[in-house]
């Protein structure tokens, strides 16, 4: 649903062969659990270092390294984007709200949604020196920062994640986004 608009490759591994194969070095790799340790690009054994036990051999995430200019996190509330915050990167790029609507509308078709989460993108520079928006992440709204969006809002995110996860009614949602 949403591959179409990653703009690089992925695809699973575990931290043990990445270890032992040095040819799979020069990769960014992520946990596919949780936050079992921040993602990052694997280059030396120094990198390897907070990746986890031999014991655990943690599944990952990995991708061929992308040039990012800038980051932000959407802010996805009831079926729609209601904020967007730079985190990282410089001001002077922006996103194509197109590339945004388009992941919107892709992810409103995945039936197991959460009512509430984080689309994460960037700008991206190719190595013909292209400028694109690409979606990077979804990140379930019970563990986000705020990034500076409104307290209430984030607070009726959170509230409506959690009622999702328990089973129960969002009793702060009044059938309308605000």
């Amino acid at each position: 649903m949403l591959e179409p608009y990653l703009g690089r490759k992925i695809w699973k591994d575990t931290i043990n062969h990445i270890s032992a194969d040095r040819s799979t070095w020069g990769h960014f790799v992520k946990p596919v659990m949780g936050k079992a340790f921040t993602g990052k690009v694997i280059n030396s054994t120094t990198d390897l270092i907070g990746t986890g036990s031999n014991d655990e051999n943690l599944a990952v995430y990995c991708s061929d390294v992308i040039n990012i200019k800038r980051e932000w996190r959407g802010f996805y509330y009831h079926d729609q984007l209601i904020d967007v915050r730079p985190y990282h990167g410089d001001w002077h790029y922006h996103y194509d709200p197109a590339m945004l609507d388009a992941v919107v509308a892709a992810f409103n078709t995945w039936d197991q949604r959460p009512v509430a989460c984080s689309l994460d993108f960037a700008l991206v520079e190719r190595d013909d020196g292209r400028l694109e928006t690409i979606f990077l992440e979804v990140n379930d709204a019970y563990s986000l920062g705020n990034y500076g969006l409104f307290p209430i809002r984030y607070a009726k995110m959170i509230s409506a994640r959690w009622a999702q996860l328990m089973g129960r009614e969002d009793e702060y949602y009044f059938g309308e986004i605000w």
